[in-house]
């Protein structure tokens, strides 16, 4: 099946088969457990800041940094050239976040301090860095288009969490 024969409403399909997989396969649910958790947490009580920005930073330059380490090293199965970009990708956008955070320019924050946006990636990509699914053309657009819908429900769910469910209060970020 080409791009063209793909409607808009098979993405969030396609999409999905990449959020069971870790359910699929203990080992890697275990692995995936601090990912679950720093984005639900850190997006929760850590709202847009140069310190979201610096620990968001080093969470994506570690995560990418370890595929390569595992793509170096010989561990687990040969990467792809996607995989190299995306472990590349990712170490490039925890280096972007971490300048920010550090330097402090506020007007980066929606981009570099939004845990949201690094926990769809994460979970998105983890599947195919590990080598669950291969990444082809269709499910990298299916990625992308389900990007700002699900970034925007996670960041609702998370400013409802911290404002209704534990109330508190937002302190705009430092």
């Amino acid at each position: 099946m080409d791009m063209a024969s793909i409607g808009i409403q098979e993405y969030p399909e396609l999409w999905s088969r990449l959020l069971v997989i870790p359910f699929t396969d203990f080992e890697l649910f275990w692995r995936m457990i601090p990912v679950y958790l720093n984005g639900f947490l850190a997006s929760v009580y850590f709202p847009p800041s140069s310190s979201a920005a610096v620990f968001g930073g080093l969470t994506a330059l570690w995560a990418g940094a370890d595929w390569i380490r595992t793509y170096v090293m010989g561990l687990g199965r040969a990467a792809t050239a996607s995989n190299w970009a995306i472990a590349v990708a990712f170490c490039a956008f925890g280096v972007f976040c971490l300048v920010v955070g550090l330097r402090q320019v506020r007007k980066l924050y929606r981009v570099s301090g939004r845990r949201s946006i690094l926990t769809f990636f994460a979970i998105s990509l983890y599947p195919i860095q590990t080598g669950h699914i291969p990444l082809d053309r269709k499910l990298l657009v299916a990625i992308l288009v389900m990007a700002v819908p699900v970034i925007v429900l996670l960041e609702k769910f998370a400013s409802f969490t911290r404002e209704r469910v534990l109330k508190v209060e937002p302190h705009g970020g430092d």
